[in-house]
């Protein structure tokens, strides 16, 4: 079950077209997530969700331009009044990215967060996302909130293909102004609510499917049972 069509195309081009190969969206869009009780949605609105695979998984000049991008995102977002802090979605790296992007923004607050239902709640009650972590974007699309992404490899582009929102997909190489367009686009109030509608609109179609995926596991499963009965 390859959850886009770039892989669902690199599988069946090994396999040609098998009845037991579809393509389902990623399922942790099902999955509703928990606030905490420290989170505070007004001191805390516009996430950045830095992800080192950004540092070890792509080319040269695009790993010396990532921390630099996230920093310069971070300090518009305080030039804005946005209120933008880090929230560390995994791992030590991430912490360090963090706390780089933190200090180069004036000393934003990190939040780390080790429970996923807790990070999924975070970043549902956040007003945006910046991130490169995927299912941090997953999370934030598949619950409305309109977010700006990089990404290391074809999953981020299949992912807000899947939401329809393709021009929220950025790159850390990127000119200064346009990240700065694009940024003060995101968190305009009524750009902001038009995202939001399309993303909960796709958001939807992409649940059905992710269930329409379960009551086909489900069904392989009982029928594997009936036949082990026999």
């Amino acid at each position: 079950m390859p959850r886009e069509e770039t892989s669902y195309k690199h599988l069946t081009n090994i396999t040609g077209e098998r009845e037991n190969i579809r393509q389902y969206p990623d399922f942790t869009n099902l999955i509703d997530g928990v606030v905490p009780d420290y989170f505070d949605r007004n001191q805390h609105r516009v996430c950045l969700i830095p992800n080192y695979r950004m540092v070890d998984k792509t080319e040269i000049s695009q790993r010396a331009a990532y921390l630099p991008f996230m920093a310069r995102c971070a300090r518009r977002l305080v030039v804005r009044g946005a209120q933008p802090f880090v929230l560390v979605h995994e791992g030590r790296n991430d912490m360090w990215l963090a706390e780089r992007i933190s200090e180069a923004s004036g000393g934003i607050p990190i939040i780390k967060e080790n429970d996923p239902l807790k990070i999924k709640g975070i970043l549902g009650a956040s007003q945006a996302t910046i991130g490169s972590r995927f299912h941090g974007l997953v999370s934030a699309l598949s619950q409305g909130v309109p977010s700006l992404a990089t990404g290391w490899s074809h999953k981020y582009v299949e992912l807000f293909r899947d939401y329809d929102f393709a021009e929220g997909l950025m790159s850390v190489e990127d000119q200064k102004e346009k990240v700065e367009e694009k940024i003060d686009w995101l968190i305009d109030e009524d750009m902001s609510r038009a995202i939001s509608d399309r993303l909960l609109e796709n958001s939807e179609r992409l649940k059905a499917s992710s269930e329409s995926m379960w009551n086909e596991v489900l069904r392989v499963i009982d029928s594997a049972k009936t036949l082990g009965k026999k």
